[in-house]
């Protein structure tokens, strides 16, 4: 099973979009048995990450939710 079907499956009943874009791409190429090794996969994934790579995803949401807001609540341009 690859990792784009194994992510929908995991997150079916998450309604917001997740943008895991760097981690679909890290793993496009791998082929996993079942969802413990997709799990193990994504846990190794997030510890390696440095502190940063948080801190300026959660400093951005300001950014992003201003946004949101001064586009009466849309986040994507149509």
């Amino acid at each position: 099973m690859n990792l784009s079907k194994m992510l929908k499956i995991m997150f079916k009943n998450i309604t917001s979009t997740i943008h895991l874009s760097g981690l679909a791409t890290k793993f496009a190429n791998t082929h996993f048995n079942d969802r413990a090794e997709v799990h193990q996969a994504v846990v190794q994934y997030i510890a390696l990450k440095a502190s940063s790579f948080f801190r300026d995803g959660i400093n951005q949401l300001v950014d992003r939710w201003n946004y949101v807001i001064d586009h009466d609540g849309d986040y994507y341009d149509e």
